[in-house]
């Protein structure tokens, strides 16, 4: 059996030109991810529904606590109770080739992220 390697599979360049700014794209998926102002824009939206803050952040709290987390991260999961607290997420899918360091990257530039956005 072949398997014939693409350098860039169509996913690959819709993400690219995403990442790039591209202005259809962007006007489309909530803005240009390379602008804070598009941060601040998509928060605004959020803040536009009702959600069950102070329930999730219960359960988060009780979660972590079983699962015996630390203070920092008690203390963050009951701050999203506060309709001013935001969470920035991001998901890992296993795939060919994106093994344990892309989860770490991944993490890391989540968490980067979040503090950037925290100070602006």
């Amino acid at each position: 059996m072949k398997i014939a390697v693409t350098p860039h599979a169509p996913a690959d360049a819709l993400l690219a030109r995403y990442a790039a700014g591209d202005a259809f794209l962007a006007a489309r998926l909530g803005g240009d991810p390379r602008a804070p102002a598009s941060f601040a824009a998509a928060l605004a939206r959020c803040k536009q529904h009702a959600f069950p803050r102070a329930e999730l952040a219960e359960s988060l709290f009780t979660a972590n606590r079983d699962l015996g987390a630390g203070q920092e991260c008690l203390d963050n999961a009951r701050a999203l109770a506060a309709p001013d607290t935001f969470a920035v997420v991001s998901g890992q899918q296993p795939g060919f080739a994106t093994g344990p360091l892309y989860t770490l990257l991944k993490a890391a530039s989540t968490i980067a992220l979040a503090r950037r956005l925290l100070d602006s």
